[in-house]
């Protein structure tokens, strides 16, 4: 079936995604959906996901969630999504907002599905509770790879869970939960390991 019958299923969620998407342009402006892949400067998405990310609630979290407040996880996955880029898998999604960046999500596609690691949006185009820039640029990843009938991982179960995604149960959009680990998210977790390694104090010299 179509992303619309899709959202079709349940009344909540097709009015959620509709009045969302209508609502961010009434308040905020014209909206934009654009996805840096291939052909655009890794660097040049991923300092934009740093630059919305820094204006974000993490940002003023306790202890600072934000990547530019961590350096060395920040170069993480910045090295992670240029080993994605050069191997043709990187993909960044952008919610603009009168031409401003308000949403961004980093995802890679592996195997005939997009996998969305770290999402962010920044405040600014957050002010109410029924602005929702984060949930309005999910739709429309979810909507563009329904129509390429490629699949899409949400990986927190958070987000699978506000889309009613169960699991194995939807034809071109399965939230992978129980099954085996793809190579993106071997890959990942190789990664995550690594910098878990360095990021861990090391132990003082014996006397």
């Amino acid at each position: 079936g179509t992303f619309q019958e899709f959202l079709a299923q349940d009344k909540s969620r097709q009015k959620l995604v509709t009045h969302s998407r209508s609502y961010l342009e009434r308040r905020y402006g014209e909206i934009s959906v654009d996805c840096l892949s291939d052909n655009a400067s890794p660097d040049a998405g991923f300092d934009l996901f740093v630059e919305v990310d820094a204006k974000s609630w993490k940002a003023s979290a306790p202890g600072g969630e934000a990547l530019a407040q961590h350096p060395k996880i920040e170069s993480y996955y910045r090295e992670l999504f240029e080993g994605y880029h050069h191997n043709h898998r990187s993909k960044i999604w952008i919610l603009r907002i009168i031409n401003r960046p308000a949403a961004v999500r980093l995802c890679c596609e592996v195997g005939g599905m997009i996998y969305g690691f770290k999402t962010s949006f920044s405040t600014e185009f957050r002010q109410t509770s029924a602005s929702r820039p984060g949930f309005v640029l999910d739709s429309f990843i979810l909507e563009r790879s329904w129509h390429r009938s490629i699949g899409f991982d949400f990986v927190h179960p958070k987000y699978a869970g506000i889309w009613k995604i169960p699991s194995g149960n939807l034809v071109k959009h399965e939230f992978i939960n129980n099954n085996p680990r793809s190579q993106a998210l071997a890959i990942c977790d190789k990664g995550v390991k690594r910098l878990l390694k360095k990021l861990k104090p090391s132990k003082s010299p014996k006397p």
